[in-house]
């Protein structure tokens, strides 16, 4: 019975010897795995920091850009109000220039209908060289 005990204490042994190769391998291949990690997140930080850098200095210029168009949009409306509010100025002195003529026209013509008018409901009476004229007859 001690042989089977000793067998088995000797695998177990043996058994506990390649746990410790397997994880000492493990262990090895994590920190190679590291080391390559490390080294490619430096190869990619060197190879990324001029497109990063390109990235931010085009952002840069997308904000400078898009502040101009705000500018220009601004002034473009202040010149669109500006230009609106004139058109409504130049069409009021069309409005009048136009209606002037047309009233004074129309002035005018209400003078010389009353005159009409007023001649229509007086009674004609002859000059006074006419009628001394006629009375010496």
């Amino acid at each position: 019975m001690q042989s089977w005990v000793v067998a088995f204490l000797g695998i177990i042994a043996l058994a506990s010897l390649i746990e410790i190769a397997f994880f000492a391998t493990v262990a090895v291949a994590a920190f190679l795995l590291m080391r390559r990690a490390q080294r490619l997140g430096k190869l990619a930080m060197v190879e990324l920091a001029e497109p990063k850098q390109h990235a931010t200095e085009a952002l840069r210029h997308v904000k400078d850009i898009s502040s101009i168009v705000a500018e220009e949009v601004r002034t473009v409306r202040a010149g669109a109000h500006a230009a609106a509010q004139e058109v409504r100025e130049a069409k009021e002195d069309v409005r009048r220039v136009i209606r002037m003529p047309w009233v004074e026209a129309a002035a005018v013509v209400k003078g010389v209908a009353r005159a009409v008018a007023v001649m229509r409901e007086t009674p004609w009476t002859p000059p006074d060289h006419e009628r001394r004229a006629a009375s010496r007859r």
